[in-house]
């Protein structure tokens, strides 16, 4: 059944679909594939926004690379709106 992602991705994405657009299609085909009842999907949909772990890693990257010194300046700056800081 990845197999089935994997090309089903690679054929959207050479046919110029746009990413997003690819991995919803590809998602969508594989959940109606597989039989998942719509009640289900939505508890899962729902259980994976209970997790800020995962949110809180996109939101320290800009800190993390600023701290390093090594950094654009819009990256600078984006955090600096950001985080309020220098």
């Amino acid at each position: 059944m990845s197999a089935f992602y994997v090309l089903g991705l690679l054929v959207l994405l050479f046919a110029g679909v746009p990413v997003a657009v690819s991995l919803i299609l590809v998602g969508v085909t594989g959940v109606w594939l597989a039989g998942v009842p719509l009640a289900i999907l939505g508890q899962r949909m729902a259980f994976g926004l209970d997790n800020f772990t995962l949110i809180a890693v996109p939101m320290f990257f800009p800190y993390i690379l600023d701290s390093g010194g090594r950094v654009s300046p819009g990256t600078h700056n984006l955090t600096d709106q950001v985080y309020g800081c220098d």
